[in-house]
């Protein structure tokens, strides 16, 4: 069975504009005294939408057929996606439940944390398995330097935000602080691998970095957001908790583009299998 680009592209459009729709009918009108409502359409839906993408990465993995470096690179991407459901259903049965015990709240960030851990990793693997040494050595340093000045301005931008917020609470700060260095991992490496593939000219392979870039963004622009925020069940923590999920179907796009990048790349990219 062959995996088809425009196939999970479509799906996740699909899927996309159907958030955005339920997003602006339901979650911006009902009101907040509604949440049993609001928990089925976004709640439930949240984890659905992190398990498909998660098993999307894993059917790349297993059905399209790729070097063995980058199936095991994606299957630990997808890994993580499926553990960030697990950490989202989690979080939205102690809500749903009322319940506020500091043990059970902890449980969900070791949960998230693993999970942005592991598809983080799987991302560096896959960057490492695709730009290859051979391939790097073609690349002028610069790309390199405007990538790690960009992650590193913005590292310190966000860390100095979360510490103002959280300084009191050391627990929070350390938890949070965690949350923000794994992001801004993943967001040097999209970067570098958006520049690197613009500038070998390969646009599926470009097409998938940027995706993976606007999912990086998005994440580090949400987990600083969330972080600052002492108030966790103020009405715009909510709502903001409800787009999680757009980084992930940005996941789901970058999973797409890189059947095209296996459909299309140089044979001198590969990796030997």
């Amino acid at each position: 069975m062959k995996l088809k680009c425009d196939m999970l592209r479509a799906f996740i459009y699909i899927n996309i504009l159907l958030y955005l729709f339920l997003f602006v009918i339901f979650g911006l009108n009902l009101p907040m005294s509604n949440k049993l409502v609001l928990w089925v359409i976004f709640n439930v839906y949240d984890v659905v939408a992190y398990w498909i993408v998660g098993i999307m990465a894993f059917a790349v993995a297993m059905l399209s057929n790729p070097p063995i470096k980058h199936r095991k690179a994606w299957e630990i991407i997808g890994t993580g996606l499926l553990l960030y459901g697990l950490g989202d259903l989690w979080w939205d049965i102690v809500t749903l439940l009322y319940v506020s015990s500091e043990m059970l709240n902890s449980v969900q960030d070791v949960i998230y944390i693993l999970a942005s851990a592991f598809w983080t990793y799987g991302i560096m693997q896959l960057f490492l398995g695709i730009f290859e040494k051979k391939i790097v050595q073609q690349i002028p340093s610069k790309y390199s330097l405007i990538s790690g000045f960009v992650t590193m301005l913005l590292f310190l931008g966000a860390t100095m935000a979360v510490y103002e917020a959280n300084s009191q609470f050391i627990s929070e700060l350390i938890v949070n602080e965690i949350y923000v260095l794994l992001d801004f991992v993943f967001f040097y490496l999209s970067l570098k691998g958006m520049l690197w593939a613009g500038y070998l000219g390969i646009k599926p392979l470009k097409r998938m970095w940027s995706y993976m870039f606007a999912a990086a963004l998005m994440l580090a622009i949400l987990d600083t957001l969330f972080a600052v925020m002492t108030d966790f069940f103020s009405t715009y923590a909510m709502v903001l908790a409800y787009l999680w999920i757009f980084p992930m179907f940005m996941i789901g796009l970058a999973s797409a583009e890189y059947i095209n990048y296996l459909k299309f790349a140089p044979s001198e990219i590969f990796l030997s299998k």
